[in-house]
């Protein structure tokens, strides 16, 4: 075994086979280890709190400005080339469902609009022309 093992190391696919024992490794110890359960505890100084991060889903509606790239034909669906919007996301090209289909009407590609959008399912709520492509 021993003489394998070290043929498997001085061979081309010396980094696969380290990689193979490296899981094989981990697997074994993962097997033995204990899960950390309710009874483990960390002592700390008195008076200090831990706080408990949580990933918060965004909540609420958000105000973005952005260029419209595409819009969808019967959808109402925007595409658009937006600015970051605060406390949401960064700038980016996306994709927005618009509600109702008809606060698409009347756009055109490369128009600058400003947008509400609901971040509970990233749905554009209203949206105002900023400026009119030419």
């Amino acid at each position: 075994m021993r003489l394998s093992i070290i043929r498997l190391f001085e061979s081309r696919g010396a980094v696969r086979a380290k990689l193979i024992l490296l899981a094989i490794l981990a697997t074994l110890i993962g097997v033995h280890a204990e899960p950390a359960g309710a009874g483990d505890t960390i002592e700390r100084p008195a008076g200090v709190k831990v706080a408990q991060a949580e990933p918060q889903e965004p909540q609420g509606i958000f105000q973005g400005i952005g260029i419209v790239t595409a819009i969808g034909p019967r959808t109402g669906v925007l595409t658009i080339h937006h600015e970051d919007i605060k406390g949401l996301m960064p700038g980016m090209i996306m994709t927005f469902r618009v509600s109702p289909p008809a606060l698409s009407a009347g756009l055109r590609p490369g128009d600058k609009i400003e947008f509400s959008l609901d971040a509970r399912n990233y749905t554009i709520t209203s949206v105002r022309l900023i400026a009119r492509t030419k």
